[in-house]
């Protein structure tokens, strides 16, 4: 599952900036928002997770891309070492409460990670203004490459 996430990436940015990285930060704090917006009724603030995430992608972005620039040796092994863990414990919630994570067996998840995939072009497109043409104009104008095909 995540090699076939790591080729759409590859495909759609296949030399991404630090800007574009800030722009993930957001794109996944935006899904952390809807998780617990899913699971929580009021006791965690989703909305301003949800806010974080609109100034990373889009509010201030420069300014979020200028702090990854500045990161330490030891601040990339804790980055990298968090985004491990979160997909450790989110494949772990998953399994906990039933779900199909591998989405090769499951419509739901497969529509579930190319909505999540869409939403990210989306904000590639908003963001970081990729051409429209060459190997960047198909999966950024929505139609997925292999991970659509293979999921479905």
């Amino acid at each position: 599952m995540i090699e076939r996430i790591l080729n759409w990436f590859r495909t759609a940015k296949p030399q991404p900036s630090l800007h574009d990285a800030a722009v993930q930060i957001g794109c996944h704090y935006e899904e952390v928002a809807e998780m617990v917006e899913a699971v929580d009724e009021g006791g965690i603030d989703a909305e301003a997770i949800a806010d974080l995430a609109e100034h990373y992608k889009r509010l201030h972005t420069d300014i979020y891309a200028q702090e990854l620039a500045e990161l330490t040796p030891r601040n990339h092994k804790d980055l990298l070492d968090a985004l491990c863990d979160q997909v450790f414990t989110a494949v772990g919630v998953a399994h906990m409460m039933g779900y199909d994570i591998e989405g090769g067996r499951s419509k739901r998840c497969a529509a579930a990670m190319n909505r999540s995939l869409r939403t990210t072009a989306r904000c590639l497109m908003r963001t970081a203004k990729l051409p429209r043409g060459g190997t960047t104009s198909r999966p950024i104008c929505g139609v997925l490459p292999a991970v659509e095909r293979e999921a479905v």
